[in-house]
């Protein structure tokens, strides 16, 4: 009897220390085995803050503090970072995850620039000059598995590139989403023959290719992060370099012809505090006028920003294909400002009427607005949340991307929408939106159901987000510029009462100007030309 029960007491023992091993050996399968973020750094020594102690070797790198108080690392181009190989980094197991969060200077080279590698080909993130595509390998089953971004990267911009690898699929993420499709590749174990080789930051193995720039941390895994892991770690790093700003949305609605549906509809707005933006043409020749102005009062005194949308609303590329810049800023650009602001509202952002835009009008109305707006050209997978055109980073950007909200916007689907939100609140961004009417019933396109409304706005207040007008967004150190800025309008008329039939005569004495436009007040058409006798069909009595 009493070694039957010594019996069955050694079984549960030693099944106990098998599940405790099993918990240790998962323990060591999710940790990290390498973080460098620099703030513990002793002389050439990189401090390995992972606790794991694979520290790196520094060669040549500076470093300098960060407005948060953290440090990065300022790499020349000549100088690297090395981490000595060990057994924990000869790992095998065909699961892994490695990154790099930088800023690359536009004097890198006209090829190729390493960020990290371990081989010059068998794992590496890189940039292709060529291309401005980061590119990147996985070296499994003595395969080299290999893609690039599905978007382009620009110099002097913060970029964290994550690549994992699941024993299956190879996949980049950027900024902390999904990029790019990834590769699908089965295998049983990475390598093998890279175990031997160490791991190199700023530069390939063989110390060319070296990046000009900033690095402000490094990762390294030996287990494949999911989706939200690597953008919990996006957010977390993001917080280290920069105070970040609440996140949030930038909502705007186009055209006059829905200046109606917005004001019909502010209380819906206004259970969430949501304030927007309102991009108009040309007010005064419409037959509604006197009304759409009155609506346009209300949406302004409750928070709303007046912006612009083309005076005539015209396709910005196809009129230029037959004008000059100047011709289509006399008639698009310069009589939408002077109509606005004689109105009454500042005018800080413009969006592009059909988003056609190109170099040329970019740098046309540069000068004119704070932030200039247009859509986003496709959905990165069919999914806002991963699109990063759709997000302003508080990096004085002044043309931004937008997604449209509308029922029958293609990809712009409710779910896709609401983690796009997520993703913004998560790292201080602004995902920026654009609808045209709203309606209790959509019946056809640009139409945005009041149900549809409701939801993104409840879903953006539940979860924390803020409400962002265009003009909070674009580029900070834009200045308005002095034609508009101090323009006084001052007319005289040679009569004060005019019977039906009669003509009047309209002097400009306004000052610091270069173009007019004269409301006559009997619904007639507005006239440019400033200097101008007007026939009145019914009698007026000025005061």
């Amino acid at each position: 009897m009493g070694y039957h029960i010594l019996k069955t007491c050694i079984k549960y023992i030693l099944f106990i220390i098998f599940l405790i091993s099993l918990v240790g050996n998962a323990h060591a399968n999710t940790d990290q085995l390498v973080h460098y973020n620099w703030t513990a750094d002793n002389g050439n020594t990189i401090i390995d803050n992972s606790g794991h102690g694979n520290n790196g070797i520094n060669n040549g790198t500076t470093t300098f503090t960060l407005p948060t108080g953290g440090t990065a690392r300022h790499f020349n181009g000549q100088s690297r970072i090395t981490i000595p190989n060990d057994d924990q980094l000869a790992f095998t197991d065909p699961h892994i995850t490695f990154g790099v969060f930088f800023r690359y200077n536009s004097s890198n080279p006209a090829g190729n620039t390493y960020l990290v590698s371990r081989g010059n080909t068998a794992f590496r993130i890189s940039i292709d000059h060529t291309n401005s595509m980061l590119t990147y390998s996985v070296y499994a089953d003595g395969h080299t598995i290999h893609a690039r971004s599905g978007t382009r990267i620009q110099p002097n911009k913060d970029y964290e590139a994550i690549v994992t690898y699941d024993g299956s699929h190879a996949q980049l993420y950027l900024n902390g989403l999904a990029n790019g499709l990834g590769v699908d590749y089965a295998a049983a174990a990475l390598g093998p023959s890279y175990i031997t080789e160490n791991w190199t930051i700023g530069s390939s193995s063989d110390n060319t290719y070296g990046l000009n720039g900033t690095v402000y941390a490094f990762h390294l895994y030996n287990r494949t992060l999911n989706s939200s892991e690597i953008l919990d770690l996006y957010a977390k790093d993001l917080r280290s370099i920069q105070h970040l700003r609440p996140g949030g949305i930038a909502l705007s609605w186009d055209d006059s012809g829905h200046i109606q549906s917005c004001y019909r509809y502010l209380e819906i707005f206004q259970k969430y505090n949501a304030t927007c933006t309102i991009n108009v043409n040309a007010i005064s020749t419409r037959a509604e006028a006197a009304r759409e102005l009155e609506e346009l009062d209300a949406l302004h005194s409750a928070g709303w920003e007046i912006a612009l949308h083309g005076y005539n609303h015209k396709d910005s590329v196809r009129f230029l294909s037959n004008n000059t810049p100047a011709t289509w800023l006399d008639q698009e650009i310069f009589p939408n400002i002077v109509e606005i602001t004689r109105y009454g509202y500042p005018v800080y952002s413009f969006a592009y009427p059909y988003s056609s835009r190109n170099a040329v009008t970019d740098a046309s109305i540069a000068p004119y607005f704070r932030t200039i707006r247009t859509r986003t050209p496709t959905l990165v997978n069919g999914n806002i949340n991963e699109t990063t055109e759709a997000y302003y980073n508080w990096d004085d950007t002044q043309l931004l991307y937008g997604v449209e909200i509308d029922d029958q916007a293609v990809g712009a689907s409710l779910p896709s929408i609401e983690n796009g939100i997520d993703y913004a609140i998560k790292t201080g961004s602004v995902l920026v939106l654009f609808g045209h009417a709203i309606t209790p019933n959509v019946t056809g396109p640009y139409q945005v159901s009041t149900a549809r409304l409701e939801s993104i706005l409840n879903y953006t207040c539940q979860n924390g987000g803020v409400f962002y007008r265009m003009g909070d967004l674009g580029n900070s150190s834009w200045k308005q510029v002095p034609r508009f800025s101090n323009v006084t309008a001052n007319f005289t008329v040679s009569k004060n009462r005019i019977f039906a039939g009669e003509n009047v005569t309209f002097t400009d004495y306004s000052k610091n100007h270069t173009t007019g436009l004269l409301d006559f007040g009997d619904n007639s058409p507005a006239s440019s030309v400033t200097n101008v006798t007007h026939t009145y069909i019914t009698w007026y009595l000025h005061i």
